[in-house]
């Protein structure tokens, strides 16, 4: 990871759950002000920041543009997962577009799909070294955020940052992970950036339809965790009826599917989800092979060695399970998932893999951190680059070396 210029990259979704209210609306305006003037942010941080837009789709490319013109050292953002999701995937798919014309590598030794070979590699082989990452939680879903305790407080998350840049001890005075991403893209343009996105959670399907029930409501501050436990009440209530929701969110997807080179017994799925990571997604727990504590994630750096060379694989494998699996099997092992134990349904696989592709006769369906996407009829997971997260929500060590972990 670099330390950069000293500047930090903040971006606000307006979108996110926490500005959604009337009284979010009023602070995100304050924050970031509007065509009359500079916002709080702006008339307190100056240049310490460059703030990013996030009103319509084109405007995070611009920005992302930006934080490596101005090399941050650090981009910190307020949202969810979804928002965190939409950074990493336009500042990968920027460095591509950046550097794809001067990397030896591609002349020298031609590559199968080199954006991918390309993004798989930052931070380590690609030579591109990416700021480290903070999300304030202010979304409705951040499984991430929740893992390593973040603070809802954007200026307690600067202050701590610019003391740190000020002192010059940089994000190496924070206690600190490296999360592994999967990276999501299509087989049938591998090579084009539009048609990749970078995230840490995946899963399509039913439950992919679980979410679409889950935005459909539009109330107050909605959707909330009450919208959530409404459709698991509505479809547990469901599943002596034939044809019912349960059934009609279960509903399986003909397909083929190949992980790590072999191919999966199974023409249909109900689902299937991915991560790297053991979050907490509205109580459950269905990634119990995935890493679960901060040791698990951190890096030991020894002595005087620089902060862009991290010790340690830069694949790391990710959880998957799918299967075809009638849905009142899956209703039935919640207990389990709830526990964090394995669900030990018959016909799921539930193990780890690097890389999953799937073939099916309809566009994939899917939600990624949170956020709803679509892609073609072959899409590939492969395990992707490692995201550096300092702790913002705890104070800098300025007193002492480098910290070791």
């Amino acid at each position: 990871m670099t330390e950069g210029s000293g500047a930090i990259g903040v971006v606000l979704n307006p979108n996110a759950g926490h500005f959604r209210t009337r009284k979010g609306e009023k602070e995100y305006k304050r924050l970031v002000g509007d065509w009359k003037g500079k916002g709080y942010l702006q008339e307190r941080y100056g240049d310490r920041i460059v703030l990013g837009a996030k009103r319509k789709a084109d405007d995070i490319q611009y920005t992302c543009d930006e934080f490596f013109e101005r090399e941050v050292a650090l981009v910190v953002t307020v949202g969810g997962d979804g928002t965190q999701g939409n950074i990493h995937t336009n500042m990968a798919r920027r460095a591509w577009e950046m550097k794809k014309k001067d990397l030896e590598w591609m002349v020298e030794e031609p590559a199968d799909r080199p954006m991918i070979r390309f993004i798989k590699t930052l931070n380590t082989e690609s030579g591109v070294q990416l700021p480290y990452f903070y999300n304030v939680i202010g979304g409705t879903v951040y499984v991430c955020s929740k893992m390593i305790g973040a603070t809802d407080s954007l200026e307690l998350a600067l202050n701590n940052a610019l003391l740190a840049l000020d002192k010059g001890a940089g994000m190496a005075s924070f206690r600190r992970i490296y999360i592994p991403t999967i990276i999501g893209y299509s087989e049938e343009e591998p090579d084009n950036p539009s048609r990749m996105e970078v995230f840490f959670q995946y899963a399509d399907a039913g439950i992919r339809r679980f979410f679409d029930e889950y935005y459909k409501d539009k109330g107050p501050g909605k959707p909330d965790m009450s919208t959530a436990y409404w459709i698991i009440a509505k479809a547990i209530a469901s599943l002596a009826i034939p044809g019912g929701f349960v059934y009609k969110l279960g509903e399986k997807i003909p397909c083929s599917m190949e992980m790590d080179g072999r191919n999966l017994r199974m023409k249909k799925r109900t689902a299937l989800v991915a991560s790297t990571i053991d979050g907490n997604l509205y109580g459950l727990k269905p990634f119990h092979l995935a890493r679960r504590e901060f040791e698990d994630f951190e890096r030991h750096y020894d002595k005087g060695e620089k902060e862009q060379t991290p010790k340690g694989p830069a694949e790391r494998p990710f959880q998957v399970l799918t299967g075809d699996v009638d849905p009142w099997r899956i209703f039935l092992a919640l207990k389990d998932v709830l526990k964090g134990n394995p669900a030990g349904i018959k016909g799921m696989y539930d193990t780890m893999a690097r890389e999953v592709i799937i073939k099916q006769r309809e566009d994939v369906k899917y939600i990624a951190d949170g956020t709803r996407k679509e892609e073609g009829k072959k899409l590939v997971l492969t395990s992707g680059f490692e995201v550096g997260m300092p702790f913002l929500h705890e104070p800098p060590l300025l007193n002492t070396e480098q910290r070791a972990h």
